[in-house]
């Protein structure tokens, strides 16, 4: 399991940054938390993430929704 809850939005190249360094510690089954799932910027993230990945996505939540992806 991965949680992301940071950089700042503001940072340059965001979150995105996670999967390029982690990828080659996860495994099928893995999951990884993304925050602030209302926001475009990090729904984008969590599309690319899915591509490069193989993962399901799942958004989760209603005033505070996460992201959830799984890989396959």
């Amino acid at each position: 399991m991965v949680i992301c809850d940071g950089p700042p939005g503001a940072t340059k190249g965001g979150r995105y940054g996670l999967v390029p360094v982690m990828k080659d510690r996860l495994r099928t089954g893995s999951f990884i938390l993304l925050d602030d799932a209302a926001r475009e910027q990090e729904q984008e993230i969590a599309r690319r993430w899915m591509s490069e990945l193989d993962a399901s996505i799942e958004t989760i939540g209603d005033a505070k929704p996460y992201i959830s992806l799984t890989l396959r």
